[in-house]
């Protein structure tokens, strides 16, 4: 199903848009915890986890394992969990796991394992009726739980826009070259092509009502240098406010003390 171009999500007045999407934390950083960076490096996710929470510079984060199967990256989250509960949890693209997550602590959500889901067009596309009724369901049920969508241009941004009442961020990118994840399907954004994002993103939220700009997560590549060359882009586009910027950063490369370099820079950029 192309959840992107869905009419039922695009309706006016239509229950998805009159859902509030809840608050995303930012502006800041939004790590991700690789398990693929972390083993290329030879770095336990528990020891990386724990340098974030000691440091107390981040609130919430995401689990990415590509390679482990579901009964493994269930496993691992909830060692993740128990070792710092404090943090919420989000999974990235497994669905199914979050969607059974949700059952077994229906009476006591707060237990639950996961308190978001990060999704990417792939998944997208191939999400059954059945599966988007129950995140719908599960959303009605826990408005502060956290759901995200990637994007890779202006008409994916754009399309996703208009469900801002659904989707608590979109992100967007690559933006520079990584190696955490292969870009050849994805190409890395020019500066025109980002800007344009950007723009497209502004305008589709024009006329909605924002207590603060609606978060844009920037992928791909960012560190405490490049990140100024992104804000910089920020600046010159019109209706910016529009849009707040939080950077995702592969966690298994950025320490407590580089994150909150990055986390300093965006907030001095909201100020």
């Amino acid at each position: 199903m192309n959840f992107a171009m869905s009419a039922s999500l695009q309706t006016p007045g239509s229950e998805q848009e009159r859902l509030a999407a809840p608050k995303f934390p930012g502006p800041g950083v939004y790590p991700l915890l690789d398990h693929d960076t972390c083993r290329k490096r030879e770095l336990d996710p528990l020891a990386v986890l724990s340098d974030w929470r000691d440091g107390g510079i981040v609130r919430y984060y995401q689990w990415r394992a590509k390679t482990l199967s579901d009964a493994e990256y269930l496993e691992v989250a909830r060692e993740l969990r128990r070792h710092a509960p404090e943090l919420a949890l989000f999974a990235n693209d497994r669905i199914e796991l979050v969607l059974g997550d949700d059952t077994r602590h229906r009476d006591q959500p707060e237990a639950a394992v996961f308190a978001g889901l990060h999704l990417g067009q792939e998944d997208l596309l191939a999400l059954p009726d059945a599966d988007l009724e129950r995140l719908r369901e599960l959303r009605r049920r826990r408005p502060d739980f956290v759901l995200g969508l990637s994007t890779h241009g202006v008409v994916q941004i754009t399309g996703a826009a208009p469900q801002q009442g659904f989707w608590s961020y979109l992100a967007l990118g690559p933006c520079f070259p990584t190696d955490s994840k292969p870009t050849g399907r994805d190409p890395v954004l020019s500066a025109a092509e980002f800007q344009t994002c950007l723009g497209g993103l502004a305008g589709a939220l024009s006329g909605r009502e924002l207590s603060s700009g609606f978060p844009l997560v920037l992928i791909g590549g960012i560190n405490g240098t490049n990140i100024e060359e992104l804000l910089n882009l920020y600046a010159g586009v019109p209706h910016s406010e529009r849009i707040q910027p939080v950077v995702a950063g592969i966690g298994s490369t950025l320490d407590a003390t580089q994150i909150s370099d990055l986390r300093g820079k965006i907030q001095k950029y909201n100020s």
